[in-house]
């Protein structure tokens, strides 16, 4: 790490800011070598991510043949070309390198800097790929926010005592077995709550044509990342992303039910945001913040109760 190197690849994932394409901003682009240039190593990734940061230096598109200067770096555990001084376009319009073909569960795990299990991609790292099995939707619960979703072979995720007693040790390897199956599938933002329809395949989203959890797709093809979410709250994961639309298209393998049964009774339903409790007043003009001791927090803004002290539940 450190060194300054001259890299000369084709791009095959085309994430740069300040471009046409604004579904894509990860502040650079992926490089992969050809396959007659590969070192013929199955351990060893053909691919790496230029970091442009800031600085838009020239405009690339995948397939060009790009001849790229700067310092080999790591960030988040990523590899990437960075502090760049020179970018030119050889060529354009090369074939792309073979996308890698990945089958779940891999042989070997790791874990993401969440503390989470998850396939050992390092060989992929940067490059094309193509997951071979049929994958299923097994988790949305950032797909509001991140646009992202967790994608898993043989089925959807279960709970370790849905089929088994407590233990130890054999809720730890369930929890091993179900991160060899698992990839995160996501946009090519690191922004939150950007339009679901920026993720590929989730185009036209809708109550009648949302993908919906146990809904499969074969052939997940995109970029492999190793990169966060948002805000970084859960550190570096391995994530795929398409790098072209329509590439991916996900199948209505668990339809909903067209009449719901009926179970009878009578049932209400309520609800409180407790997250959004607060006792404090918000006295202070701006943004709010998260408490008594900041300056502006996050409570209502005026005294309902004319002036009197603020209950605490």
């Amino acid at each position: 790490m450190g060194n300054v190197v001259t890299v000369e690849a084709i791009v095959v994932g085309d994430f740069q800011d300040g471009d046409g394409d604004t579904g894509r901003n990860l502040r650079g682009f992926y490089l992969q070598e050809e396959d007659t240039d590969g070192d013929g190593n199955s351990l060893t990734s053909e691919g790496i991510f230029v970091f442009e940061g800031g600085n838009f230096i020239t405009d690339v598109n995948i397939g060009d043949k790009v001849r790229v200067t700067g310092t080999v770096d790591e960030f988040f555990g990523e590899t990437q070309i960075d502090t760049i001084t020179n970018i030119t376009v050889v060529s354009s319009g090369n074939a792309l390198p073979t996308a890698a073909s990945i089958s779940l569960p891999s042989a070997a795990v790791t874990t993401s800097q969440g503390g989470d299990f998850q396939p050992d991609l390092e060989a992929f790292e940067g490059m094309r790929v193509t997951f071979t099995d049929a994958l299923s939707i097994t988790e949305m619960f950032q797909l509001d926010r991140f646009n992202e979703i967790k994608l898993s072979q043989g089925g959807r995720l279960e709970q370790f005592t849905q089929n088994n007693l407590p233990d130890v040790a054999g809720f730890a390897q369930h929890q091993a077995d179900n991160g060899a199956r698992t990839i995160t599938y996501d946009d090519g933002l690191n922004f939150q709550n950007q339009p679901i329809a920026n993720l590929d395949g989730f185009a036209g989203f809708n109550t009648a044509t949302a993908p919906t959890m146990g809904d499969t797709i074969t052939g997940l093809s995109g970029v492999l990342t190793y990169q966060w979410a948002g805000n970084n709250a859960s550190g570096a994961t391995w994530r795929v992303r398409s790098a072209v639309d329509g590439t991916n298209t996900f199948a209505d393998t668990n339809p909903r039910e067209a009449t719901p049964d009926d179970v009878g009774g009578t049932l209400k339903v309520a609800s409180f945001n407790v997250l959004n409790f607060f006792t404090t007043l918000d006295t202070f003009p701006g943004n709010e913040g998260v408490g008594p001791n900041d300056l502006d927090p996050r409570g209502a803004d005026t005294n309902p109760q004319n002036a009197l002290p603020v209950p605490v539940p």
